[in-house]
C-alpha cells in the first residue's frame, strides 16, 4: 500500500511537472521565466558542486585553496552578510540570488528558517509530498538546507553546502524514505507580486536622474545612456500613468518607450527605447517606487529588478543602462524632476530662404517652432534627391547638381509636424550678368570747349533718362512674376489639432484625414480651419482617419461635420468618451469597432439618420448614451442592436 502511494504521488509529479514544461512552451511569459529561474537555480547550484569552506578570508574565490573549518565562503561575502557562520543557508540564498529569483518567493538568512514555509504554506512533510526540481529541502531536524537536483521514483538527489568532511557543496541522493530528510519547501518560481506603484501624476514630462553621479538618463537615438543634462527633447521623457499603476515612459526625442532589449528577466539584460508595439508587452511599463530619499524604477512583471547601470569605468558619460537584480544599495536610486510640458504645434522655415542655387554653393536654413519653447524641440532635415542637393542635421544645404528638390525639416518626436522648401539648382554660367544700369546718356552735342556744370550734368541725364522711360518702356527691367499658387481640391492643410484634404474649394469645405499630435490623448475636432486667408468649414472624418490610434481617450466632434468615415475610430482601444456634433446624419461601418473602453457616448445631434453595420460593436459591455430629449425614443430604434 505504500509503495503503491508512492508510485501514485510519483505518477502525480510527472503530470505535474509535464504541465510546466507546457506551459513554458505555449503559456503566458511568466511561465516562461518561471521555469527558467528553476532550471537556472539548479544548475548555478550544481556549478558549486566541490567548493570547500576556508580557514580564512583569503582565496574565497577558488574550490580547493585555503580549505578549513572556520566557515568563510565567498557565498557570505557576495551577499554582504556575516562570514564565518554555517554556510547551508547562506549558500542556498546565494543561488536563489544568481539565478534572479523573486526575492519574496524564498527565505534569506544564514540559518534555516522552516517557519518561514510554513507560515505560508509552502512546507510539505516527508512522505505526504513528492518533490520536484528546484524544490528547497530541509534535512536533519531542520537545521540544514540544499537544493533537489532530480527526483527519480525512490529517491531524491540533491546539492547541499557545509556538507561532508571538508565541509564542501556536496552532491548526494537520499532515498524518499530516508529519516534524514525533514521536508521540503516549496518555492514559488512563479511569484510575480506586482508592486505598489506611487502615483506622482497622470501625465508629466520629467528629467530622470542618477543620483549618485547626477547624470541625466538620455536617449541618443540607439540606446538609453547616462549623459550631463542638457535642455533638449533627447533628455527628456514623458510619463504617461496605465491603469495597473504602471508609467508608460515616452521619449520626447522620437516618441519611443522605455523598455528593456528583448523582454530580458536576467542581470544585466540592456535597456534601451522601442516603438509602441501594442498592449501587453509589460516591459514597456514602469513602476515608481519611493525608495530611501530617492525612486527605483522597476520594470512590470519582474518586480525584483531595478533600471540600474553597470560601470566599466569612471567616466559615467555613455555608459549604458541595465536591469539588475534589486538590493538595497544606493546604485538604483534615481531622482524625477517634473519640468513644464508644451505640445508642439508647428515647425515653420524661415522666408529668408534662397530658392535659387547654383551647384557647389551652400546655404543654413532657419527654422522656428510653435510655441518657441515646445517640449519636444529636436528635428530631422532631409532632401527629397541628394544627388541634386543633400542637407546635414544642422539644415546646411549644399547643391551638387543641377534640377529642383524639396528641403523637410521634420519633428523627431511627431512625423506629422514638418515644413519644407523647394530649391532650384542651376549650374553657374561662365559670363555672368551685368549688374550694371544700362547707359541712358545720349551723345553730347556741346561743342569742343564747352563746359557744363555737374548740377547741369545730373538734370540732363534725368531728363534723359524720363524721356527714355517714356519712349521704350518695353526696354526696362522687369521682374519674372511668381507662380500663382492655386487652392485645388485635395490640397492637404492643417491646423495644431489635426490634418485635412480639401473637398470643395468653391464651397470651402474639408474633411479630417488624420490627428497632428499622434501622443494626444484628448482630441476637439474644431468646425472651421483657416488657410491662406480662407475659412473652411470641416464636414466629414474621412474613414481610417483615426484607425488603431492607441493615446486617444476622449474625442469632441465639430459641429459642422456631418459623416463619421468607416473604421474612422475603429481600435481606439483607449477611447472611454465620445461626444458627436450637433449636424451628426451619418456614422460610418465599424467607426467605433473595437473601442473596447468606450462608455460614454453623449451625442448633440438631432439629425443621425444612419448608423452602420457593427459601428459600435466590441465597445464597453455596459455603455451610457446621451442623446436630446426630443430623440431619445427615435435612436432608441436606431442604435438597436448596434451594441
Amino acid at each position: 500500500m505504500r509503495n503503491l502511494k508512492k508510485r501514485l504521488l510519483y505518477l502525480l509529479y510527472i503530470i505535474m511537472t509535464a504541465g510546466i514544461l507546457s506551459l513554458g512552451l505555449f503559456g503566458k511569459d511568466e511561465n516562461v521565466h518561471a521555469a527558467n529561474y528553476r532550471e537556472e537555480a539548479v544548475r548555478i547550484a550544481a556549478s558549486q558542486v566541490g567548493y570547500h569552506e576556508k580557514g580564512s578570508p583569503e582565496n574565497l574565490d577558488d574550490f580547493t585553496a585555503n580549505s578549513g573549518s572556520n566557515n568563510y565562503t565567498k557565498y557570505a561575502r557576495d551577499l554582504g552578510c556575516v562570514n564565518g557562520v554555517p554556510w547551508g543557508a547562506t549558500f542556498f540564498w546565494w543561488v536563489m540570488t544568481n539565478a534572479c529569483v523573486p526575492r519574496d518567493a524564498y527565505p534569506q538568512g544564514t540559518v534555516v528558517q522552516s517557519s518561514w514555509f510554513r507560515d505560508r504554506g509552502l512546507l510539505k512533510m516527508r512522505g505526504e509530498y513528492i518533490p520536484q526540481t528546484g524544490d528547497c529541502i530541509l534535512l536533519g531536524n531542520a537545521i540544514n538546507y540544499g537544493i533537489i537536483e532530480s527526483v527519480s521514483e525512490d529517491s531524491v538527489t540533491i546539492i547541499a553546502g557545509n556538507r561532508g568532511e571538508t565541509d564542501a557543496v556536496t552532491r548526494c541522493t537520499l532515498s524518499l524514505d530516508d529519516s534524514y530528510i525533514f521536508g521540503y519547501g516549496i518555492i514559488d518560481y512563479e511569484y510575480n507580486k506586482l508592486p505598489t506603484g506611487l502615483n506622482l501624476g497622470e501625465d508629466f514630462c520629467a528629467l530622470i536622474i542618477r543620483q549618485d553621479t547626477w547624470k541625466t538618463i538620455r536617449n541618443d537615438g540607439s540606446d538609453v545612456v547616462l549623459w550631463d543634462e542638457a535642455a533638449r527633447a533627447d533628455y527628456r521623457w514623458k510619463f504617461e500613468r496605465q491603469g495597473d499603476g504602471s508609467y508608460e515612459i515616452r521619449s520626447l526625442y522620437d516618441g519611443k518607450l522605455l523598455t528593456v532589449e528583448g523582454g530580458g528577466t536576467t542581470n544585466g539584460t540592456n535597456v534601451c527605447v522601442q516603438e509602441d508595439i501594442g498592449e501587453g508587452n509589460p516591459h514597456q511599463k514602469w513602476y515608481i517606487i519611493d525608495f530611501w530619499d530617492g525612486y527605483r524604477l522597476v520594470p512590470q512583471n519582474i518586480s525584483h529588478f531595478s533600471l540600474d547601470v553597470l560601470y566599466d569605468n569612471d567616466n559615467y558619460n555613455g555608459q549604458s543602462l541595465k536591469i539588475w537584480y534589486k538590493g538595497d544599495g544606493p546604485t538604483q536610486l534615481f531622482a524625477i524632476a517634473q519640468i513644464d510640458y508644451l505640445m508642439l504645434e508647428d515647425i515653420q522655415i524661415s522666408d529668408t530662404c534662397q530658392s535659387n542655387m547654383f551647384i557647389g554653393t551652400k546655404q543654413t536654413l532657419e527654422y522656428r517652432m510653435v510655441p518657441e519653447n515646445a517640449s519636444a524641440n529636436m528635428v530631422s532635415w532631409s532632401s527629397s534627391d541628394s544627388s541634386i542637393a543633400e542637407v546635414d542635421c544642422n539644415g546646411v544645404v549644399t547643391a551638387k547638381a543641377k534640377g529642383e528638390v524639396i528641403i523637410s525639416c521634420t519633428s523627431t518626436y511627431d512625423t506629422g509636424i514638418s515644413d519644407s522648401v523647394r530649391i532650384s539648382v542651376k549650374e553657374e554660367t561662365s559670363e555672368e550678368p551685368s549688374t550694371e544700369e544700362p547707359s541712358t546718356e545720349e551723345p553730347s552735342t556741346e561743342q569742343p570747349g564747352t563746359e557744363q556744370s555737374s548740377t547741369e550734368q545730373k538734370d540732363t541725364q534725368k531728363e534723359t533718362l524720363e524721356k527714355t522711360t517714356e519712349v521704350f518702356p518695353s526696354e526696362q527691367p522687369t521682374e519674372t512674376p511668381k507662380k500663382k499658387d492655386v487652392v485645388q481640391k485635395g490640397r492637404r492643410i492643417h491646423d495644431k489639432y489635426c490634418h485635412y484634404d480639401i473637398t470643395s474649394v468653391k464651397k470651402k469645405t474639408v474633411k479630417v484625414v488624420a490627428i497632428r499630435n499622434k501622443r494626444s490623448a484628448t482630441l476637439k475636432i474644431p468646425s472651421k480651419v483657416k488657410y491662406k486667408g480662407k475659412t473652411y468649414k470641416i464636414t466629414a472624418i474621412a474613414g481610417n482617419a483615426f484607425k488603431n490610434n492607441k493615446k486617444l481617450k476622449a474625442v469632441t466632434i465639430g459641429d459642422n461635420i456631418k459623416t463619421i468615415g468607416d473604421k474612422s475610430f475603429y481600435g481606439c482601444t483607449k477611447l472611454k468618451k465620445i461626444v458627436i456634433g450637433k449636424n451628426v446624419t451619418t456614422i460610418g461601418s465599424k467607426a467605433f469597432y473595437g473601442c473596447k473602453r468606450l462608455n460614454r457616448i453623449r451625442i448633440r445631434s438631432v439629425k443621425l439618420k444612419k448608423i452602420g453595420k457593427d459601428a459600435f460593436k466590441k465597445i464597453s459591455k455596459k455603455p451610457i448614451v446621451w442623446a436630446p430629449e426630443k430623440k431619445i425614443k427615435t435612436y432608441k430604434k436606431l442604435f438597436k442592436g448596434k451594441f
